[in-house]
């Protein structure tokens, strides 16, 4: 007899495999990497949606990773707003404009 994987098993995993995501993202980030997050809307929909038509019982399985991927986008957030204010204290430096003077010469 061969076990087939039920629809409620692959969204779990589907999960699972988004709050990897999402942390591996966080991590590179963190690293000073440039990541590409163009597909996390898509797949943060789809799954949603997807939880809808699931049983009470994989919805409850889903919560606390529903949990981990919110918490991990927020953090994902912060981080990326760092970098953005990081890279604009660098541009600083690189700022033509002249030194200010206290109006002596």
């Amino acid at each position: 007899m061969t076990m087939s994987s039920s629809p409620s098993s692959g969204i779990i995993g589907a999960l699972h495999s988004l709050r990897f995501d999402i942390q591996d993202a966080l991590l590179r980030v963190r690293r000073g990497d440039i990541v590409d997050l163009g597909d996390i809307d898509t797949r943060i929909e789809q799954l949603c949606g997807g939880l809808k038509s699931e049983s009470k019982t994989t919805r409850d399985q889903a919560e606390p990773i529903m949990t981990d991927i919110i918490t991990a986008l927020e953090e994902l957030a912060e981080s990326l707003r760092d970098a953005i204010n990081d890279d604009d204290d660098d541009s600083d430096d690189d700022d033509d404009t002249p030194p200010h003077h206290n109006g002596s010469r």
